[in-house]
């Protein structure tokens, strides 16, 4: 396992001005889709948290009980910063605090006990996976250029963030419980619980629009994930690569990516 250096960074992002309600390239479909994973990514890196302190006193490794706690402290940070995003959407209009309410009480009062530990540390891990997959195509493919410049910034700073620290829900699976059918499971059930809840999402804020099956909408659709962007044949693919029983996302060489968002973005690092 190779050395990583993770570091809890504080950009405290303002979202003071107003931008248009479609800001990614005057697509409702694609800017949905990203709002809705604003609205998700909450809920979720709490989750993250709650799972990774639930197992670190079995994490005997201190170089990577160390990595786990800067782990939690960027996913808490992540947390903060897209939060504050909420009050853009509710300025615009959109009714999301019962979305938000009903997904935080599935997580915590169902789905999350329902799990043992490890199970839902394997799911962590999956959903990590997820992450890293979807921050690779983000930067790689310069998703967001027609976004506004902080909206660039706040999404690009997460997806380099989740490269960065792509490996230690893994790794701290691997060490409390080395189950390829763990592994399986928790992969599995992060791919019908990351795609349910971003398209309920999404489903949710295009309706508010009154454009969920206008033309336009379905055509956006059907260019991100099977046409042009592809995202549904990368998603599959990138689903088989973690089911190799020898995979470890650090053999995937993409810390450059992360490296090049912040050799131009400075931000403030603390401990």
């Amino acid at each position: 396992m190779k050395p990583r250096n993770i570091i809890h960074r504080k950009p405290n992002f303002t979202f003071e001005e107003e931008f248009e309600k479609h800001w990614l390239g005057g697509s409702p479909f694609k800017t949905h889709f990203l709002n809705s994973l604003t609205l998700i990514f909450p809920t979720g890196e709490k989750y993250f948290i709650r799972s990774i302190n639930k197992v670190l006193k079995k994490v005997k490794k201190k170089n990577l009980k160390q990595e786990a706690y800067q782990f939690i402290k960027q996913e808490a940070q992540h947390s903060m910063e897209h939060e504050k995003f909420f009050k853009v959407l509710e300025r615009q209009g959109y009714d999301i605090r019962k979305l938000v309410g009903i997904l935080d009480k599935l997580v915590t009062n169902y789905f999350e006990p329902f799990f043992s530990k490890e199970s839902n540390m394997a799911i962590t891990s999956g959903l990590e996976h997820i992450t890293a997959l979807l921050a690779e195509i983000s930067l790689e493919e310069n998703f967001l250029k027609e976004a506004p410049q902080k909206l660039q910034e706040l999404f690009n700073w997460h997806a380099a963030e989740e490269i960065e620290h792509r490996a230690v829900a893994f790794d701290v699976l691997k060490e409390i419980d080395d189950s390829y059918q763990k592994r399986l499971l928790g992969i599995t059930v992060a791919y019908v619980l990351m795609s349910a809840y971003a398209g309920v999402s999404t489903v949710h804020l295009l309706h508010q629009d009154k454009l969920l099956f206008k033309k336009e909408t379905v055509k956006d659709f059907t260019s991100m994930f099977f046409t042009d962007e592809k995202l549904f044949f990368k998603a599959v693919s990138i689903f088989f690569r973690y089911l190799d029983p020898d995979f470890h996302p650090d053999k995937q060489d993409i810390d450059e990516l992360s490296e090049s968002f912040f050799n131009v973005f400075q931000m403030a690092k603390v401990a």
